[in-house]
């Protein structure tokens, strides 16, 4: 009888942001500064809410729904209708 210890691994998840690389929140700081947007603000329109899963672009870039592009230029639109005009790529 052979007695076997592998274990199947079924998924492994990173946590780029701030962990791998810097956070992008102070990204978010500087930027909104910049465009003379309030940081929870701007904060908001490019992440959504933090504490909810939603359909928000960033929300479904991170779950692998779309693409990198497709959530630049849906949260570029989102920002545009609450009159804040950016690049959320540059």
């Amino acid at each position: 009888m052979e007695i076997t210890t592998e274990k199947k691994i079924d998924a492994v998840l990173f946590d780029f942001g701030g962990v791998f690389t810097a956070s992008p929140f102070s990204t978010i700081e500087a930027a909104g500064a910049e465009l003379g947007v309030p940081v929870d603000q701007f904060a908001q329109v490019m992440f959504g809410p933090y504490s909810e899963d939603t359909d928000h672009p960033w929300h479904r870039l991170e779950r692998g729904e779309i693409t990198l592009d497709d959530a630049a230029e849906k949260i570029r639109v989102f920002g545009k209708d609450l009159g804040i005009d950016f690049d959320p790529l540059k």
